[in-house]
C-alpha cells in the first residue's frame, strides 16, 4: 500500500498535465528508478505491457503505440522484438 501512494504522490501530479511523451517517459522512469537494477545500465527493459503503460499514464492504448513509436523514432526508446 506505501508504495502506491508513493506512486500516486510521486507520479500522479507529474502526469496529470504532460503531453502523452511525457506521461510515458515519466512512467518509464519511475520504474527504471524502484527497480533492483543499476541505475547506470543504459538498456532498462520494461516488464510491462502496453496496456498496463496506457493504464499507469492514464492514457488510451492507441497513444500509447503513437508514443512509443515517436519515442523510438527520436531516440529516447528502443524497442527489440517488440518489448520496449
Amino acid at each position: 500500500m506505501a508504495k502506491r501512494l508513493y506512486f500516486k504522490d510521486v507520479v500522479a501530479s507529474e502526469i496529470s498535465f504532460g503531453v502523452p511523451e511525457y506521461r510515458v517517459l515519466t512512467i518509464l522512469h519511475y520504474f527504471k528508478k524502484i527497480s533492483n537494477r543499476p541505475v547506470a545500465e543504459t538498456l532498462f527493459r520494461v516488464d510491462f505491457n502496453r496496456k498496463e503503460i496506457a493504464n499507469f499514464a492514464r492514457l488510451r492504448v492507441d497513444t500509447v503505440n503513437r508514443t512509443i513509436k515517436s519515442l523510438g523514432h527520436e531516440g529516447h526508446l528502443k524497442s527489440i522484438g517488440g518489448f520496449v
